[in-house]
């Protein structure tokens, strides 16, 4: 049901319409906590309007056959992947998740090129400042001419970029992300990096669960956005090092931070790690796909198999 029938103050719906939200369903979706900060009112307040809001929940069915063809396929740098699919398949979130240099940054930059030149638009959220849009046009320009295409550098007025820099502006990314496609039609979405700006926002154990909530109400949102509107998220993700029970730390044993939240939210998992002096783009946690292990490396061109 629209929010004008709910009764909310003049300023409330202002507030809320000003970040795209025109549905109930959405603020039942967003929950008491964050619509509390939104609109500057308590938690009891603000739950009172969720329970309002159940009184005209709807729930939409869709037949296995309807999802299943409603189902688009960007197509990947590397073609041992696409041999599966033809590529990654919208209405899903992809994560990557690699130490400092594995390539995390120039995969992500090579997806983006290559949805232009299929006609995609995309919006880049750099929360790292490692957006480099020289080399950008340049992975443009080279990848182009290796697809025997003319590079048209017009193309790249659909990259829209958003320099993040706290962690307040992610949540309020994925609560506008309707509103942001709507206005500029883009498809494809990538966060480089999700993570980031939480591990300077929140710091210390006495802040972990309320960090934790934050970034499950960010990844349930934006699993609601891909599925909604057709999208294909992709965000990049640090790691830290796993200690064994005997106290050691292995270089190669690391883990993704964020917790179950991000790993139980991500639709695909990617890992990116450096294997003596190739790069290696690695099956994670994929349901459908067997943990494979294809080496590239990172080029005038982007991101190339090896």
């Amino acid at each position: 049901m629209e929010i004008e029938k709910l009764g909310l103050k003049k300023e409330y719906l202002e507030k809320l319409k000003k970040l795209g939200i025109k549905d109930s369903n959405e603020l039942i979706y967003i929950g008491e906590k964050v619509l509390s900060n939104i609109l500057g009112i308590s938690r009891e307040k603000a739950l009172e309007l969720v329970k309002e809001c159940y009184k005209y929940y709807e729930i939409e069915l869709k037949t296995i056959d309807e999802i299943k063809t409603a189902v688009d396929v960007l197509e990947s740098p590397l073609p041992s992947f696409n041999k599966y699919f033809g590529g990654f398949r919208s209405r899903r979130i992809f994560e990557f998740y690699g130490k400092f240099g594995s390539g995390k940054t120039n995969f992500l930059m090579t997806i983006a090129v290559d949805a232009l030149l299929k006609g995609h638009k995309v919006i880049w959220f750099d929360s790292e400042g490692t957006l480099s849009f020289e080399r950008v046009e340049e992975i443009f320009v080279k990848r182009s001419q290796f697809k025997g295409i003319e590079p048209n550098l017009d193309l790249l007025k659909n990259f829209y970029v958003k320099r993040v820099g706290h962690s307040d502006e992610l949540v309020f990314a994925a609560i506008r992300l309707g509103s942001l496609h709507e206005k500029t039609k883009a498809r494809v979405i990538i966060f480089d990096s999700l993570t980031s700006p939480f591990r300077t926002d929140y710091s210390g154990i006495s802040e972990l669960a309320e960090r934790q909530a934050v970034l499950g109400y960010i990844m349930r949102n934006l699993l609601r956005m891909a599925e909604m509107l057709n999208l294909w998220i992709f965000f990049s993700n640090q790691v830290v090092s796993v200690i064994s029970p005997t106290g050691n730390i292995t270089h190669e044993a690391v883990s993704p931070i964020g917790g179950n939240v991000l790993q139980h939210l991500a639709s695909e998992i990617y890992y990116l790690k450096k294997k003596g002096g190739d790069r290696v783009f690695c099956i994670r946690d994929v349901p459908d796909l067997p943990e494979i292990e294809i080496p590239f490396k990172i080029t005038e061109y982007g991101v190339v198999e090896k």
